[in-house]
């Protein structure tokens, strides 16, 4: 597949999930806890994430670093690991009405091994709307890896110039932008089509 050209007009767009297409896994899980936003889980499990996005640990190891803290045992909770929360059906929606435009979509995602499969169940697979699917799980790396960015330029067929990437995290934007992405900040993922639209995409 031919690489598309004119440098600085956006071509494909690259979506994290939590956070933009789904919602972030930290209030997902305190949610079905019932624990409060800013729970005790929130530093272990920001501090054991990227261990198990990239498959060094599995789910439930994870659950063990992250549950004790908040009195609760991981053998009890597991169903933690099959429950990602709600998904913005709006930002999936206009990921498909980006593709029908010409647009290549792209999933970029810190994700899990047991997160994928009720992810996919929940919205008919991850190719019903991105063109591209690229995980940490299954790359062993994560987005602070300028790597991911390239890996998924390659499978886009897309220069990194020319394609716009959305994340809730600042720094892995930064990470993006590094190498050469556009980027957009997303702090409202039920803004997301409209924050498209007035950068200039028509879909």
């Amino acid at each position: 597949m031919a690489y598309i050209i004119d440098e600085g007009e956006i071509k494909g767009v690259a979506f994290d999930w939590f956070g933009v297409c789904g919602q972030k896994l930290i209030d997902a899980w305190e949610d079905a806890l019932g624990l409060p936003r800013d729970s005790p889980m929130r530093k272990p499990f920001f501090a054991h994430l990227d261990s198990w996005a990239t498959s060094e640990i599995n789910g439930m190891a994870f659950l063990e670093k992250v549950l004790p803290v908040v009195g609760l045992e991981a053998a009890t909770h597991d169903y933690l690991l099959e429950h990602p929360g709600v998904i913005y059906t709006g930002v999936l929606n206009a990921v498909r009405d980006l593709r029908k435009a010409g647009y290549r979509t792209a999933l970029i995602s810190d994700n899990f091994d047991e997160m994928v499969p009720s992810i996919e169940r929940c919205i008919g697979g991850f190719r019903e709307y991105f063109g591209t699917v690229v995980l940490s799980n299954e790359r062993k790396m994560t987005k602070k890896n300028p790597a991911i960015f390239e890996v998924t330029s390659d499978f886009m067929c897309v220069p990194n110039v020319n394609i716009l990437f959305i994340d809730d995290k600042e720094k892995n934007l930064e990470v993006a932008a590094g190498e050469g992405y556009q980027t957009l900040l997303c702090d409202d993922p039920h803004a997301v089509p409209r924050a498209l639209r007035q950068r200039g995409l028509e879909f």
